[in-house]
């Protein structure tokens, strides 16, 4: 069998088996991933919108204030102080909901890298208002109470008052934020799930073990060169050259050759030499 057609095959075979053991848990994560955030309207009011990167300039519009005041929560899901805030968040944004212009929102910073360092997010859980362009930053309790007078007595502030709106961050920011969650995540699975951590470092081996036999049977596997060996008629010396097969011809034999007729010259001469 055609070793370029075994090649193909226990690289498929490895792709599968590849599939079999990565895909059902990257389904499982999609399937358990956060909601899509919420659209601003009528029947967000009373709820906590979730925002992300891809959404919050349009849902917030910081720099205009077109669509109203924000009270933002910028939070981690393994913080405790988040999870202990997140009732009264919820109990926050029904109590405000009769506003005609604030709503309340909260963001996952460990997600969206982005706006969590365009807003220099450095602890958890951390609250901020934006309103008018301008950024008020809550320092205080975290009561019910606490959390109403922060964000109604701040939008009677003059917006002198507030820090300037900062702008997006630059992208090698962001991409050494990347690789730095990426570390921080990957550190944790080897410690938390060792069993999952050898499974994806087994998935990266097979994967590199199918892209090496790739690229061997389509680059490197030759098949061996045949050579033919004859004797020149004219100078009488031997010569090999190289001999390409059709490939549905047998192999040729010396009276059909192309060379046959002068090597069998030069012999005929040599025996009546001898003789």
């Amino acid at each position: 069998m055609d070793q370029r057609y075994i090649a193909l095959r226990m690289a498929a075979l490895a792709l599968l088996v590849l599939l079999a053991v990565v895909l059902p848990g990257s389904l499982t994560a999609a399937a358990n991933s956060a909601p899509v955030a919420s659209a601003v309207g009528s029947d967000s009011k009373g709820a906590v919108v979730v925002l992300t990167d891809s959404n919050f300039e349009e849902l917030v519009r910081p720099a205009t204030g077109e669509n109203g005041d924000w009270l933002i929560e910028f939070y981690a899901p393994w913080c405790g102080h988040c999870k202990t805030l997140a009732p009264t968040w919820d109990k926050l944004a029904t109590s405000l909901a009769s506003h005609p212009t604030l709503h309340v929102a909260k963001l996952d910073a460990t997600a969206e890298l982005s706006s969590a360092r365009r807003f220099d997010v450095r602890g958890f859980p951390s609250i901020l208002l934006v309103s008018r362009g301008r950024v008020f930053e809550h320092r205080g309790g975290r009561s019910l109470d606490a959390l109403t007078a922060f964000a109604l007595s701040s939008l009677g502030k003059p917006a002198a008052e507030g820090a300037p709106l900062p702008g997006p961050p630059a992208g090698w920011q962001l991409a050494l934020d990347g690789f730095l969650q990426l570390a921080t995540e990957v550190q944790g699975v080897v410690l938390r799930k060792p069993l999952a951590a050898a499974v994806f470092a087994l998935g990266g081996a097979l994967l590199g073990v199918v892209g090496t036999v790739l690229l061997f049977a389509l680059c490197c596997e030759r098949a061996p060169q045949e050579f033919v060996r004859f004797t020149d008629a004219t100078t009488g010396q031997v010569r090999v050259v190289p001999y390409v097969r059709a490939a549905a011809s047998p192999a040729p034999s010396p009276a059909t050759s192309p060379i046959a007729p002068a090597a069998a010259a030069a012999d005929g001469r040599a025996q009546k030499k001898q003789q």
